[in-house]
């Protein structure tokens, strides 16, 4: 997302409030995806993500189970239909299921990466949902907190590099 103006960094923020923009997810009860914001301000002034990248302090910033220096690789399927392959840097394999009844595309592999395989870079955050019904990622998800994570645009922004795809 992209605004043609700059976000104020004030204490007193949107009416006082103290929060100077808000993001809001998918967030249900029995569920919350906290997730890592990273904002640029177009320095250079070419309309391009390629100035210097922070890093909004979340709710699950700075806490000990997220991973700052996480990559993941993803692989191309070999065939239609067939689940997403993929390994961490942490000695973690995986895949992603392919699920015919929710999307019928013939791939979750990214369509425009023209490669057989991806890396990304950037930190973890700790699942906050586990499997309630015992039938696997398709059963019905609960939140292990109960609580829905915040991001407060009016915390000190870190300086970071922008998680990026290997070249």
């Amino acid at each position: 997302m992209g605004f043609d103006h700059s976000i104020d960094n004030s204490s007193s923020g949107y009416k006082g409030g103290g929060y100077n923009f808000s993001i809001t997810g998918n967030a249900f009860k029995g569920s919350s995806e906290p997730g890592i914001v990273y904002v640029m301000q177009d320095t250079n002034g070419n309309t391009l993500p390629d100035d210097e990248w922070y890093e909004l302090k979340g709710s699950e910033y700075g806490k000990e189970e997220t991973v700052q220096d996480y990559a993941v690789t993803y692989y191309r399927p070999t065939y239609s239909g067939a689940d997403v392959q993929w390994k961490d840097n942490q000695g973690v394999k995986g895949k992603i299921d392919y699920l015919k009844q929710y999307h019928d595309q013939p791939s979750y592999y990214p369509a425009w990466i023209g490669t057989d395989s991806y890396t990304l870079y950037g930190p973890c955050l700790k699942s906050r949902t586990y499997d309630q019904s015992g039938n696997g990622p398709t059963g019905s998800m609960a939140n292990t907190t109960g609580a829905t994570p915040t991001i407060s645009a009016t915390t000190v922004f870190r300086r970071t590099t922008m998680p990026q795809q290997a070249p």
